[in-house]
């Protein structure tokens, strides 16, 4: 890439940061404030059973946004992540178009259509901001970084990509680690496993040191709680459809074509092990959550054709409509302002 691509990048940065914003303390802040508040003074919340928890999973997201928080405040921390996760995604998705169309001109235009979240599948949006950083948000770049690497054949970049996202979310790692086994072969895939095993099998263990209910409780608490994020047989047509089109323009892309035969591949066992002979490990794993690419790959397909389109007036027309829908949230999301701004300052003070 160009020198004014990497400007480029950084004004589209900026282009989401206006159009999300930054608010520090909502949703899953709720939880990765105390988090973070407690690296930086082990001796906060003492007695709480959820830190307890979470102080026991192998990952770097907390330390290291306790790290940036030290010399600075945890409000720049998390700016701080947030914005480098968005230059990050930005930078994959102008490495794919590239490598592929040889020009940027799709990779600004598929930045534009992701600025604010599109739906995929398993209850998640994709999208360049989500209004604050959270743990999947940091790691889905990199999982775009080893996808790309998997279709330039550069597997060992690929493997240690898993490696490094398992120090920020092993189910992002898992899901990366799948999509080796099935593109670049056996021996990558045992690699990766090796980079892998030593945080799962921590993150496993607790399954074992902490006292658990029955299958049959587990399933029914999480089909009442969570069936949008774990059983496919629970969605509607309109979240199908909505996570699936994406498939259209990519299987115009001869060189996506083997990477997405091999995803809709792990669906099957997915759907399988979830719905009919459930299994609580593959139910874990959340296997449908590799839609994702679909959204960032879709939409970079889809661009790369609208820019093909003639007469122009069509080509612009078109642009428009589909800008239009994209930079409108898809429900009234009262987070979603051009400010940058902490909400609910009393976790920030707790």
């Amino acid at each position: 890439m160009h020198r004014i691509d990497w400007l480029l990048i950084t004004l589209l940065t900026l282009i989401a940061l206006l159009a999300g914003g930054f608010h520090l303390g909502i949703d899953q802040d709720a939880y990765y404030l105390p988090a973070v508040q407690q690296q930086l003074n082990p001796s906060l919340y003492p007695n709480d059973i959820y830190l307890h928890a979470l102080n026991r999973y192998v990952t770097f997201f907390y330390f290291g946004l306790a790290l940036l928080a030290r010399p600075t405040s945890i409000f720049i921390a998390f700016l701080i992540a947030h914005l480098i996760t968005m230059f990050l995604f930005i930078t994959a998705i102008f490495l794919f178009s590239y490598h592929l169309f040889h020009r940027r001109a799709p990779a600004i235009l598929t930045s534009l259509f992701l600025t604010l979240p599109q739906p995929a599948l398993g209850g998640i949006n994709v999208g360049l901001n989500h209004g604050y950083i959270y743990q999947s948000f940091a790691a889905f770049p990199l999982l775009l970084l080893g996808i790309y690497c998997l279709i330039r054949r550069r597997y060992l970049i690929a493997t240690l990509l898993v490696g490094l996202i398992s120090l920020i979310q092993s189910l992002t790692a898992i899901h990366l680690l799948a999509l080796i086994a099935l593109i670049a072969g056996f021996r990558w895939f045992i690699l990766g496993l090796a980079l892998l095993l030593p945080v799962t099998l921590r993150n496993w263990q607790l399954q074992v040191l902490t006292p658990a209910i029955s299958f049959a409780d587990w399933l029914l608490i999480n089909k009442l709680r969570s069936s949008h994020h774990l059983f496919p047989l629970s969605w509607s047509l309109t979240t199908w459809l909505q996570g699936l089109w994406p498939i259209i323009p990519i299987i115009l892309i001869k060189p996506f074509r083997r990477l997405l035969v091999g995803s809709l591949i792990i669906f099957i066992p997915a759907l399988i092990f979830t719905e009919i002979i459930p299994s609580r490990v593959i139910i874990q794993l959340q296997f449908f959550r590799l839609s994702q690419w679909f959204v960032v790959l879709g939409w970079l397909s889809l661009s790369y054709f609208l820019l093909q389109l003639k007469p122009l007036w069509l080509k612009f027309m078109l642009i428009f409509v589909l800008l239009v829908i994209t930079l409108k949230p898809a429900h009234k999301n009262p987070f979603t302002t051009f400010a940058i701004s902490a909400h609910d300052q009393d976790w920030l003070n707790a």
